[in-house]
């Protein structure tokens, strides 16, 4: 048994590290790191930047072979965008990203476990395209139709923390528009593409609905902790692992669990800076500390229920799994 005497924002006391039974650590890490089949099926990746700005493709040809790309945007700007100054210098720092074997590695080792684990029946359709630095949308977006599962990659959200092209975006964004990034945006999405969207009114309900998703790439990345998962740098991974009991003791304290007030997804489950205490000492905290207590309180489902695939898990009541879990990091089993 481990104490720590870490105090969450100048309030709470000792807290004593969850240990759970070294039989179920071992079965679970088991099926986090299962070996899974190669796929047989080659994995289609292909930049679509390279046909919209080469100058020798016409526009007409372009949207004949990919007549999804347009989306929302009029003829003109489409048409002007292929020949844009700033665009094409953007499309061309891009082509060092994509020029690197890292992504193509990146997807090859995920992939495979993602058709296993979610019992995909097809393999994704992947594109990479340059936004132009539109960095107020996703990264990685993942689409399923008729026609199949396509993802698609913006190159120009990879440029690395340092490029210039970032320069004025807060620092806590910057760090992850790293390639080093690439596959910790890439297991997100593909997991949240099997979640269906379920708006929960209740604080806890949110906090597992988002612990699902960190399990998910747990399977998808299962060299990663959790702490890896959400992005966290080492200081903040150590004050989150200190501080699990002291959190979830706040969140009791404060009668937050059943809380229906939308804003504690905002102070706790979003990507920010930090978490929101409301204390002088809130900058030392790491942001999300509701998604890794949700991780957590989902670790302790899966622990009881060995054997329930993540399909299974992903359609669980969020209520459910809080009751059967019966979470307590402050009980040192």
């Amino acid at each position: 048994m481990k104490v720590c005497k870490k105090y969450i924002v100048g309030m709470i006391g000792v807290c004593i590290l969850n240990i759970a039974p070294i039989s179920c650590k071992k079965e679970l890490s088991s099926r986090y790191n299962e070996q899974v089949k190669p796929i047989t099926k080659k994995i289609e990746l292909e930049n679509i930047s390279e046909f919209y700005f080469n100058p020798t493709i016409s526009t007409t040809n372009f949207k004949e072979k990919f007549p999804f790309f347009q989306g929302s945007l009029d003829d003109s700007t489409f048409v002007s965008n292929r020949t844009d100054s700033l665009q094409l210098a953007i499309y061309n720092k891009t082509r060092t990203v994509t020029a690197r074997p890292d992504i193509k590695k990146y997807i090859d080792e995920i992939i495979p476990r993602y058709v296993h684990f979610f019992e995909a029946k097809e393999i994704p359709k992947i594109y990479l395209y340059s936004s132009g630095l539109d960095l107020f949308g996703k990264a990685i977006i993942l689409k399923k139709n008729q026609s199949g599962t396509q993802i698609f990659i913006d190159a120009s959200q990879f440029l690395g923390g340092t490029a210039q092209e970032y320069r004025s975006v807060p620092q806590f964004q910057k760090r992850k528009l790293d390639l080093a990034y690439f596959p910790i945006k890439f297991a997100r999405a593909l997991v949240q593409g099997e979640m269906e969207e379920k708006p929960n009114a209740k604080f806890i309900h949110n906090v597992i609905q988002e612990g699902k998703i960190i399990i998910g790439m747990k399977f998808l990345l299962p060299q990663k902790d959790f702490t890896q998962l959400l992005g966290y740098t080492p200081e903040q991974s150590q004050w989150m692992k200190e501080n699990e009991a002291g959190t979830y003791t706040y969140f009791v304290e404060q009668n937050y669990i059943y809380s229906n007030d939308t804003r504690l997804g905002e102070r706790f489950l979003a990507d920010a800076p930090f978490s929101k205490f409301f204390s002088a000492n809130d900058t030392e905290t790491p942001p999300q500390v509701g998604s890794y207590i949700g991780a957590k309180i989902c670790e302790e489902y899966l622990k009881i229920n060995p054997d329930i695939s993540l399909k299974t898990l992903f359609n669980t009541d969020p209520e459910i799994i809080f009751q059967q879990a019966k979470y307590n990091p402050n009980d040192p089993k």
